[in-house]
């Protein structure tokens, strides 16, 4: 979270803290797939969509050739958020 120094207070939303550029970095190989390392950590704790759902809508949109680093990048968030976040109930 080197972006974001102070995060928002208040209201009815859980806020977690993830390094997502450095995980993009290091997982993915470059910062510019952050989105989808963000991206993997919501689906990862909200279960909103499902992650076969997400990886076919990707593949399906991103340039030719870079499949595999934006997978990598998805599949970060998710192992990040698995293994260091915990899900919050419903409020």
């Amino acid at each position: 979270t080197r972006f974001v120094q102070t995060p928002p207070a208040g209201g009815r939303y859980a806020v977690h803290e993830a390094p997502i550029t450095d995980l993009a970095i290091k997982e993915a190989g470059k910062a510019i797939v952050a989105n989808l390392v963000a991206l993997g950590v919501l689906i990862e704790l909200s279960k909103i969509v499902s992650p076969r759902a997400i990886q076919s809508a990707l593949l399906a949109r991103v340039p030719k050739g870079t499949e595999d680093m934006n997978l990598k990048a998805f599949e970060a968030g998710r192992a990040y958020a698995r293994n260091h976040l915990a899900p919050q109930p419903s409020q």
